[in-house]
């Protein structure tokens, strides 16, 4: 029972962070646009995020997320989820092989500004060698790609993402 509470909470987490930062940066529901920002930086972000949780750097880890991620998921709650998926802070290897750069227009102020968007997915390895898919979104605030949440769930996985190998 306390496994599938923590389950729920974890999915809960997830599902609050996206929904908080859809609603808090209030963007059209079109993309507006693909960026020149560089996918090679997301990439970068996305791996030293998963190197802090791979070498139990948990705070390092944190201190990478977004505001919207801070908002809903205190570092007490975010070491709680790991705690349950013990595959992302101890992994034998991942992939993201799977990148998109994306630029929206942020309608939350009396200012139209552009937001951009980033996403990679991937697979995780965990050391029994199961893979699990990998998906990590980020948004670009001050030259800086914050992660905005991730996740180990197949319908999370971008459906472009899901044909690289064929």
């Amino acid at each position: 029972m306390k496994k599938q509470i923590l389950i729920f909470i974890a999915a809960c987490i997830t599902l609050a962070t996206f929904t908080a930062c859809t609603t808090s940066i209030e963007t059209e529901d079109t993309i507006v646009g693909y960026t020149d920002t560089s996918s090679s930086e997301l990439i970068e972000a996305s791996d030293e995020f998963m190197n802090a949780l791979g070498n139990n750097k948990l705070e390092e880890a944190y201190n990478m997320t977004s505001i919207e991620f801070k908002e809903v998921a205190t570092m007490e709650i975010f070491e709680s989820f790991l705690g349950e998926f013990p595959i992302l802070t101890s992994y034998s290897s991942y992939t993201l092989d799977y990148d998109e750069v994306s630029t929206t227009e942020d309608i939350s102020s009396e200012e139209t500004s552009v937001i951009t968007l980033g996403i990679t997915s991937g697979t995780i390895i965990d050391s029994e060698g199961t893979e699990n898919p990998l998906t990590i979104n980020l948004v670009n605030r001050d030259d800086t790609w914050q992660i905005v949440n991730f996740s180990l769930e197949p319908e999370d996985v971008p459906e472009e993402a899901l044909y690289l190998n064929y």
